[in-house]
């Protein structure tokens, strides 16, 4: 967690992105949600809802420019990873966040 917080409420952001494996977001997810006064988000680079690699829709809550502060960045498994390595705003934000 943040050493300039403390006490705060812990901020938790998870990446979603076309071609997600949803149980690597999902299944994180419900680990996260647990912490207590932990604030969970998902986040992506636009908003509207994405299709995981199986077709199950998924809806960012934030954006990139919408996220304030986060104490931890979770960025999932699936196939759409690959293409995220090349995405210059993706890679910026992650290295913002860090």
């Amino acid at each position: 967690m943040d050493q300039k917080r403390p006490g705060a409420q812990p901020q938790i952001g998870s990446l979603i992105f076309p071609q997600i494996d949803q149980i690597d977001f999902t299944g994180t997810f419900e680990v996260f949600s647990r912490i207590p006064n932990a604030t969970c988000l998902s986040i992506a680079k636009e908003r509207g809802p994405l299709r995981d690699g199986r077709e199950l829709i998924l809806t960012p809550e934030k954006t990139f420019s919408e996220v304030g502060q986060l104490d931890l960045l979770h960025v999932p498994g699936g196939p759409g990873q690959e293409a995220l390595m090349d995405d210059e705003e993706t890679l910026s934000f992650i290295v913002c966040v860090s």
